[in-house]
């Protein structure tokens, strides 16, 4: 993607900044409960989701304690974007010794310090409530006790490409405390297919039963070579039933790594949400922590009764119907509706280790 405007005119530019419209979203959000999140249209796309984040964070701690044994009960994370804290069990059950929790929004703090007490965690834990794309971690805590071992941000980096200056402070709060040899991971949403599927509908929106994502007018999607395309403050409005209605930025996945480099990040991997399920649901505590999530749903192919759930599940039929040749079609298989299929398609990994310690002025500036 190419940026034709100037810097004087991207700086200039009048848009609506997205940590008002993400901290206004999220400042409101209240808690669904177990029996209604479990009625939800995206229950199993959102325990496919939570599947992907567990083996990720798994999957790197686990590493961690193999390159530094050292570590195995010593290891300190940083929980950046925390939300409720939704990832809590996690860290439980990966035997932290200390976590740190910081989001924008007050109230995702004062749940996630809650749901913390609740779960009487054994691992020690910090809560800082501040916006990562402005403010540094160093502020609010005492940077003489910060290092992490592993970062973990998990569907919250998007907000940070509203333009260079938020991006920049997120990946340095990323950064600045993670020890060489330490991971940063997590999550966000796959520009190159988002501006795909987009530059192919109409009106520039993508929609289904359960999401929609539509750009700005000000953004040509079928300009050539994408040169409309700014490579930051590209904003669209992202909807997901029950779970976000607010404007996000695409996250131009070259210039992500780029920006990482300054910052002492290499990449180490990075794969689309199809990817990393084929590599990992077989492998590991994979297959268990599938069924423990449940994270796909038992559907019945030989009973599509009707014309609606043939076309929820036609997905499945097709796949089965393409390697017909190889295996006849299972009567019973798990998987997700074709709907949030396509959500969940939308969707990346990411893993950086750190290679150097770069220290800072106040402004970002890097000093070494």
């Amino acid at each position: 993607m190419a940026n034709s405007e100037s810097d004087d005119t991207m700086s200039n530019r009048s848009v609506q900044s997205s940590h008002q419209d993400a901290y206004s979203y999220y400042s409101t959000v209240q808690e669904q409960g177990l029996a209604r999140r479990n009625e939800s249209p995206i229950l199993y796309s959102r325990n496919f989701t939570n599947w992907i984040k567990s083996t990720l964070i798994q999957q790197y701690l686990q590493l961690l304690k193999l390159e530094k044994p050292e570590l195995k009960k010593d290891l300190h994370v940083f929980d950046m974007g925390c939300g409720k804290g939704g990832d809590i069990p996690k860290w439980v059950k990966s035997d932290v010794k200390s976590v740190v929790f910081a989001d924008v929004a007050e109230n995702l703090v004062a749940d996630c310090r809650k749901r913390f007490q609740e779960w009487k965690s054994p691992f020690a834990a910090e809560f800082a409530t501040l916006d990562l794309t402005e403010e540094l971690l160093s502020k609010a805590l005492n940077k003489e006790k910060l290092h992490f071992d592993l970062v973990s941000s998990q569907l919250v980096l998007h907000y940070s490409f509203e333009r260079f200056e938020k991006a920049n402070r997120f990946l340095r709060n990323a950064a600045e405390f993670l020890v060489v040899g330490g991971y940063f991971i997590g999550t966000t949403v796959n520009a190159h297919r988002v501006v795909k599927l987009c530059r192919e509908a109409p009106n520039q929106t993508i929609t289904n039963e359960v999401f929609s994502i539509r750009f700005d007018d000000s953004i040509d999607l079928k300009c050539p070579d994408d040169k409309r395309i700014p490579l930051f403050g590209a904003k669209y409005h992202f909807y997901l039933e029950g779970v976000v209605d607010c404007p996000e930025y695409l996250v131009h996945f070259p210039l992500l790594v780029e920006l990482a480099k300054r910052h002492g990040l290499k990449l180490v991997d990075h794969k689309t949400f199809r990817m990393y399920f084929d590599e990992h649901r077989n492998s590991g505590e994979g297959p268990f922590m599938l069924r423990k999530i449940d994270a796909l749903q038992r559907c019945h192919l030989s009973n599509l009764n009707d014309e609606e759930q043939r076309k929820r599940f036609e997905h499945i039929q097709n796949y089965f119907a393409e390697r017909a040749n190889e295996n006849p079609a299972p009567e019973t298989c798990r998987s997700i509706s074709k709907p949030e299929w396509e959500v969940t398609s939308l969707y990346i990994t990411f893993a950086f280790q750190k290679e150097r310690s770069v220290t800072y002025d106040d402004n970002d500036n890097i000093l070494s």
